[in-house]
């Protein structure tokens, strides 16, 4: 019993909300309904063909990134893939029974999946593992599916337990976005987004604690933490300069990020060289639209205003949450209160007060804006077609890891104050409040595929 008084209230509620969003979108969850999930899949279980990372290969006359994949991937991408971007198609029980006739382990051919063979095998490996145990074990693919997820949580669970327990003044937000019903929903689906978001919440604990202790040093967990994070997408390689904004001063902090920014950008480029090949999409060319936009460097502002201006709001509900292939929003009303609890955990956060630096603010500030710019103008090179006025295919989902490090422009570089009579309400309105994402996440499934 004293043990579990020790326990933050904060660390608890995580933990029963990580076994309630577990089950909902165990049970309410079509197999490969998570984003890419087919092909997330197939970059797991690349550990079970015994390689850490995909490879290049000809395919159809064309350089493609992949490697060996079950044909029983591909069998029951075909069938779930008539629900995707089809709302008017349910989750059948004929469907659901179809699905299952496949085995995890079957033949297996070279199969191209550009989107995610150059990712890092680190954030995959609790879902690798469990698709080897699958296979070992002669299970149905959608069994693998299901284990693989189940993995994911619990890995997820584990960091995002860490980081609520190491934090000390950012405890409540850190707990407000890591229980949304998107980071929730992409800890639960076959990715790396969620060890990805959780790891990022562990960095920004780290952190959080080593400032309160001033003395600038860099420790192991903080190096760990940003190399991942860096190295997990190429657009974040600059937020392996985060470190750097606190403990500029220490000679030694210097020394320990310089190594972790460099080892980040060896490995980048590694990936860049040996397996990652452009997506092969009808009038995408990365070549030409970098020409493109070095010879109209003046119209690249426009077309920003143009991107932003219609799709800013639809990034800013998909950071809370929308589901499946992104095609399953939830209610409209849920997007405000969410909002409001975002801004509440913000409130909460700051009620003792704020030890202003503005060096340090504005530089995280315009790293988070300059990670941003970068996520966007990607999407103009490797998802849009050339000289289009508008980008493509940017999600609201790949601004979260800077949602959850935006404390760190404005906490102050000293102990907490003790806590104010109006903050023990509402943080536990705060930890309260998943009880309606979790409602909202099982009525929108439930309408969505059944």
């Amino acid at each position: 019993m004293k043990g579990l008084r020790s326990i933050s209230p904060w660390t608890l509620a995580y933990f029963l909300y990580c076994v309630a969003f577990g089950v909902l979108f165990w049970a309410k969850l079509p197999p490969n309904m998570g984003p890419d999930e087919p092909n997330h899949y197939r970059r797991a279980a690349l550990l079970s063909h015994g390689m850490w990372m995909g490879q290049k290969f000809e395919k159809d006359g064309k350089q493609a990134s992949g490697g060996p994949s079950e044909t029983s991937v591909t069998e029951l991408e075909g069938l779930t893939a008539t629900m995707v971007f089809h709302p008017e198609r349910k989750f059948t029980q004929e469907l659901s029974q179809q699905s299952r006739t496949f085995p995890a382990n079957t033949l297996s051919t070279q199969q191209a999946f550009n989107n995610t063979a150059f990712y890092s095998p680190v954030f995959y490996l609790p879902q690798s593992l469990a698709i080897y145990y699958a296979k070992s074990q002669g299970l149905s693919l959608v069994s693998a599916i299901q284990l693989a997820r189940a993995a994911s949580l619990a890995a997820c669970f584990i960091v995002g337990v860490v980081a609520l327990s190491t934090a000390k003044r950012i405890q409540p937000w850190l707990f407000a976005v890591l229980t949304l019903p998107m980071p929730m929903f992409l800890s639960s689906t076959v990715s790396q987004d969620g060890l990805l978001l959780t790891t990022t919440a562990l960095l920004a604990a780290l952190i959080d604690v080593r400032l309160q202790k001033d003395d600038g040093k860099i420790p192991l967990g903080i190096a760990i933490c940003t190399f991942l994070i860096a190295t997990a997408k190429p657009p974040y390689l600059l937020l392996a300069l985060i470190p750097l904004v606190f403990f500029w001063k220490s000679k030694a902090g210097r020394a320990t990020n310089l190594i972790t920014l460099l080892a980040s950008l060896a490995w980048l480029v590694y990936d860049a060289v040996a397996v990652h090949t452009p997506l092969d999409m009808e009038g995408v060319d990365v070549g030409s639209q970098a020409s493109y936009m070095l010879h109209h460097l003046s119209s690249m502002p426009g077309i920003l205003f143009s991107t932003i201006k219609p799709q800013g709001k639809s990034w800013l509900l998909e950071m809370i949450g929308n589901l499946g292939w992104l095609d399953t929003p939830l209610q409209k009303w849920f997007y405000l209160t969410a909002w409001i609890m975002i801004l509440a955990a913000l409130g909460v956060t700051y009620m003792t007060g704020i030890s202003w630096n503005w060096k340090r603010t504005l530089t995280l500030l315009g790293t988070l804006v300059a990670v941003s710019g970068i996520i966007i103008l990607g999407q103009y090179l490797t998802y849009t077609k050339v000289g289009a006025p508008i980008i493509e295919g940017v999600q609201g989902r790949y601004f979260l890891p800077l949602l959850i490090l935006l404390p760190l422009a404005f906490i102050p570089n000293q102990k907490a104050g003790k806590p104010l009579p109006g903050q023990w309400l509402a943080s536990w309105v705060l930890i309260l409040f998943p009880i309606v994402s979790v409602v909202a996440s099982f009525l929108t499934l439930q309408q969505r595929y059944f």
